[in-house]
C-alpha cells in the first residue's frame, strides 16, 4: 500500500525551537552568513570567534532585526575554551542542536616546496582547522542528540579533493572530510547528522584581498564555469539545508558549492556562442 506524500518545504526549512552553535562568526564570512540564514528561519545563534567587539556588533545587528543571538569569546585551538563555549551556549538557551565549525585559516602560501614543510605554519593551522573542530564536536555532540535532530556541519574546502592550497590547509581540510564520513556513520545511531561543505572560491574577510584585488581577481573568476566569485550567502543556504529537516535522511556527505570549479580542466572541447 503506497503511503500518502506529502511535501511541506515551510515546515522542512523551519528551525523554531532550535540553537545552532556557529564559530568563526563574528567577520564578514560564512559563519556570520550561516548564522544569519539560520536565525531567519527560527534558529536562536550562538556565535564564537576570537574578537569581542566584532561579535557584540554582530549580536547588536541581529537582535535588531528581531534574532535571538549570544555570543562567546574563544580561541579555538584551545581545547578548553572550546568546552567553555558549549557550555555557555547551553546555560543561555538551555540547549543546542546545530554546530556549524566555520573557523580556519588558509596558512601561508608557499613560495617553493621547502615552505610546504614550515613547521610552524603546519601547527597553527592544523590547531585552527582541524584541533578547532573536533574540540567543538567532542563537547558539543551529546547535546546535539539529546532531542534527535542534531546537525554537526564542516566547512571544508575543495582543497580536500585538490592541491588547490598549501599542504598544511589541504590536509585539514581532507581530515574533515574523512571524519564526515567516520562521524556520520557512528553518530547516526543517537540522533546526530553530520556532513560538510565544500566551497570553492568565496569573497570573505579572509580572502577577500586577494579575490577582490583587480589585478589578481580575474585570475580566480576565470577557473570559475558559472563567471563568478561566491558569496557567504551561497554557502549559508547549503548550511541552512543541512542543519534542517529538509536534509533528515542525509549524513556522511558533503555539498560542493563552488559555481562548477571542481569540474573547470575536465572538459576537453571549446564551443562557441
Amino acid at each position: 500500500m503506497e503511503s500518502e506524500m506529502k511535501v511541506d518545504v515551510n515546515k522542512a526549512f523551519d528551525l523554531t525551537g532550535r540553537v545552532a552553535l556557529i564559530t568563526g562568526a563574528s567577520s564578514w564570512g560564512i559563519g556570520s552568513a550561516s548564522a544569519e540564514a539560520m536565525a531567519e528561519k527560527g534558529a536562536k545563534v550562538f556565535l564564537v570567534a576570537r574578537r569581542e567587539e566584532q561579535l557584540k556588533q554582530k549580536v547588536e545587528e541581529f537582535e535588531k532585526k528581531g534574532y535571538t543571538a549570544a555570543y562567546a569569546v574563544c580561541d579555538v585551538e584551545k581545547e578548553e575554551e572550546c568546552k567553555a563555549a558549549v557550555d555557555k551556549c547551553v546555560e543561555a538557551f538551555g540547549r543546542l542542536d546545530i554546530l556549524v565549525t566555520s573557523a580556519g585559516n588558509a596558512g601561508e602560501a608557499p613560495y617553493e616546496i621547502a615552505d610546504e614543510f614550515d613547521t610552524d605554519n603546519w601547527r597553527w593551522v592544523h590547531s585552527l582547522n582541524l584541533d578547532g573542530s573536533i574540540w567543538f564536536m567532542k563537547y558539543a555532540w551529546k547535546e546535539c542528540s539529546k532531542h534527535k535532530v542534531g546537525s554537526i556541519i564542516f566547512i571544508s574546502s575543495l582543497g580536500a579533493f585538490t592541491a588547490d592550497g598549501c599542504a598544511a590547509y589541504c590536509s585539514t581540510k581532507g581530515a574533515l572530510r574523512s571524519l564526515t564520513t567516520h562521524f556520520g556513520y557512528h553518530l547516526a545511531p543517537f540522533g546526530v547528522r553530520v556532513n560538510s561543505i565544500y566551497p570553492g572560491y568565496i569573497a570573505t574577510d579572509l580572502t577577500k584581498e586577494a579575490f577582490l584585488n583587480p589585478y589578481s581577481s580575474g585570475n580566480f573568476i576565470e577557473r570559475v564555469p558559472m563567471g563568478r566569485l561566491g558569496m557567504p550567502e551561497d554557502i549559508a543556504y547549503g548550511a541552512l539545508f543541512l542543519a534542517s529537516d529538509a536534509s533528515a535522511f542525509m549524513t556522511g556527505q558533503g555539498l560542493i558549492i563552488d559555481g562548477g570549479q571542481i569540474i573547470e580542466g575536465r572538459g576537453f572541447l571549446e564551443y562557441e556562442g
